[in-house]
């Protein structure tokens, strides 16, 4: 990556943080520890147990991989929706009853997720999202998605019903970080209990 387009990444970090410390809501997703946590106002208000990729942590397209840095909901999908409704091409297509054999379904709401730097840029063209899952074992311990977030089918529906298009989310990985991230992460950790 060119130095300016790491800098602007960093830039855009502190940046982030910064709006984050004056109170703006966002989502801390921490890969390590396989968890997601609500912010509002400066507070943590929930933590949720999640699943990212098997593959780990990358940007690239066709990767498979949960992409890192800074994001925003650039579309929320679902609304009104039972947990149990199956997602295909982010239009319901039913309940989860009529679709077992579809493998790793996307159940009850869609977060989805557009890059606010330029190691992130292709998130949204890459259809990474929050979703929920049909089955919850091993979510907060064993990453095992396709590049998304995994969530419980009822969790996504109550994280949904709290967070506005746009509200931002972090994704950080304490084994892979990008340019700036420990710093950011450690600033995090400081003000909402982020590990």
């Amino acid at each position: 990556m060119k130095f300016a387009q790491v800098f602007s990444d960093v830039f855009i970090h502190l940046m982030c943080i910064l709006r984050v410390f004056l109170g703006r809501p966002c989502l801390l997703v921490d890969v390590k520890t396989q968890s997601l946590q609500l912010c509002v106002r400066g507070d943590r208000a929930e933590r949720f147990k999640i699943s990212t990729a098997k593959r780990g942590t990358g940007e690239q397209l066709n990767s498979g991989k949960t992409p890192r840095g800074w994001f925003w909901i650039c579309q929320k999908i679902g609304h009104g929706e039972a947990p149990s409704t199956v997602f295909r091409g982010r239009s319901p297509i039913g309940p989860f009853s009529a679709y077992q054999d579809l493998s790793d379904p996307i159940l009850g709401r869609i977060l989805w997720l557009a890059g606010l730097q330029y190691a992130n840029s292709v998130t949204q063209e890459r259809y990474i999202y929050i979703h929920g899952s049909a089955q919850a074992q091993g979510f907060g311990t064993t990453p095992q998605s396709e590049g998304c977030i995994r969530m419980d089918k009822e969790e996504v529906v109550r994280l949904y019903n709290r967070v506005e298009g746009g509200c931002w989310v972090y994704i950080y990985d304490a084994g892979n970080a990008l340019w700036g991230q420990h710093f950011s992460h450690r600033l995090l950790s400081y003000w909402f209990d982020f590990h």
